[in-house]
């Protein structure tokens, strides 16, 4: 049972997934009122606000998060404060450069994607994209310390600001602003800021004497994650955002319903990509691509044993997923979470590919890859949109998974080595372990006999 008795995982693990479990509760409850107190049309305009913040912080991640993590992890810490002053400055260049297209762009946005208010949601947005940047800092430098309580913590104060504004208007039968909601974001962010400070400070490190030699190395190393990370948001967001503007934000509405079950199911792949990446970028530089094939197959199996009760439970009761969800005004939409929900076969395989391509250092070929797929997935929501509403957006997104997974094995298989079947049996052996630890548990505590 080293998997439950290994420290890193388990206390890495531990905080990761909580931290990512609070994070879709709080969202989750965010939607669950929501979705119940305004208008379809308004909940798709926040929808398609959401999805626009997303990509953009997710890009600000992808220049910043890996790069750092990556060199910070695998360096002696001798240079450690030109690393993250270095790191610091593309985090404030960029959010500068973001914070101007937002202003710009604002107007066009909201005409393209048939929601008036959407424009003063973004300018507001600003105020958080500058917020963003020591919040998203001290993150990064917690993991790459392989320390995660502080982000955990942060991350709750983040998220739980909005969902207890969100809840207590719906207790006392008040009406939501959608310009309100953006700012009580804004005072989660800064309250979830000074938490990640108090945390962070240990690791946190500054000289105004910049090594412009790092600055350089962490931009063309990010380059490829930030551009990667874009596409990677795009496929995911594709789907909605089209749908926006080719049929209006009340289809959004029942998309976005639907997308919230995966959601839910992307927990243990985020959670294990977090965890998996310091470790990845540890092992490939001390064992190999052995130990970095490893990894992935046995992260991939754990991944993949804990979705596939979640994915059968939901094609098999998704009325009743539904009516828990999203209320009986969505039932119509029964037909579209069985679809959507077959994202879970491929998901994990796409993000821990990406994890482990930026981990030995070819952050390129997943950039290139991803950017073909999200060019793939316009064209196939272009034409299925057309043809079958809100359901060929469904069925754009999973074709465009499945040729993802066809291409992704190919190129494990020739770089690393990697197996479908291998990935199965530690699928397996994943219950086992997971059986055995139970048993072993319930006997130490003698609620069976032995």
């Amino acid at each position: 049972m080293k998997f439950f008795k290994n420290s890193y995982w388990l206390q890495s693990g531990a905080y990761a997934f909580l931290q990512r479990f609070l994070m879709l509760l709080f969202g989750f409850g965010t939607f669950f009122f929501l979705i119940r107190a305004v208008s379809k049309e308004d909940f798709g305009a926040w929808a398609l606000y959401l999805s626009i913040a997303t990509i953009i912080e997710q890009g600000k991640s992808g220049l910043i998060q890996n790069a750092l993590v990556k060199f910070l992890a695998s360096d002696d810490q001798q240079q450690d404060t030109e690393i993250i002053s270095a790191s610091l400055l593309l985090n404030l260049a960029l959010s500068f450069i973001v914070s101007i297209v937002l202003a710009v762009m604002a107007p066009w946005m909201a005409i393209w994607l048939n929601a008036p208010v959407l424009e003063y949601l973004l300018y507001l947005h600003i105020i958080n994209t500058i917020i963003l940047v020591p919040f998203s800092q001290l993150t990064f430098i917690q993991q790459a310390n392989f320390d995660f309580k502080g982000i955990f913590y942060s991350n709750l104060f983040r998220q739980g600001v909005l969902f207890f504004y969100v809840l207590g208007l719906f207790l006392l039968s008040g009406n939501y602003s959608l310009t309100t909601l953006v700012l009580v974001q804004t005072a989660g962010l800064v309250l979830g800021t000074w938490v990640s400070y108090r945390f962070a400070r240990q690791y946190f490190k500054f000289t105004y004497k910049l090594d412009w030699a790092w600055v350089s190395r962490l931009f063309h190393y990010g380059k490829f994650v930030f551009g990667t990370n874009i596409s990677s948001m795009l496929l995911k967001s594709t789907d909605q955002l089209m749908l926006g503007i080719m049929t209006g934000p009340v289809s959004v509405a029942a998309f976005n319903m639907a997308s919230r079950v995966i959601n839910f199911v992307e927990v243990p792949t985020t959670t294990v990509a977090a965890v998996v990446f310091p470790q990845s970028a540890l092992r490939s530089r001390q064992q190999g691509n052995a130990a970095v094939r490893h990894l992935f197959e046995k992260s991939v199996g754990a991944v993949y044993a804990i979705l596939l009760p979640v994915l059968l439970f939901v094609v098999l009761f998704p009325e009743f997923v539904i009516m828990i969800i999203a209320g009986k005004e969505y039932l119509d939409s029964a037909f579209l979470l069985q679809v959507v929900i077959f994202y879970c076969l491929f998901i994990p395989f796409s993000r821990q590919f990406g994890t482990i391509m930026d981990s030995i250092g070819k952050p390129e070929l997943n950039f290139w890859l991803i950017c073909l797929l999200a060019i793939l997935n316009v064209g196939f929501n272009y034409f299925l949109i057309g043809r079958f509403d809100v359901l060929g957006a469904a069925y754009a997104t999973l074709l465009t998974y499945v040729v993802g997974f066809v291409v992704y094995q190919v190129i494990l298989y020739r770089l690393l080595k990697v197996s479908l079947l291998q990935v199965f049996l530690y699928m397996l052996d994943f219950y086992r372990q997971a059986f055995a630890f139970s048993v072993h548990f319930l006997k130490d505590k003698a609620w069976i006999s032995k």
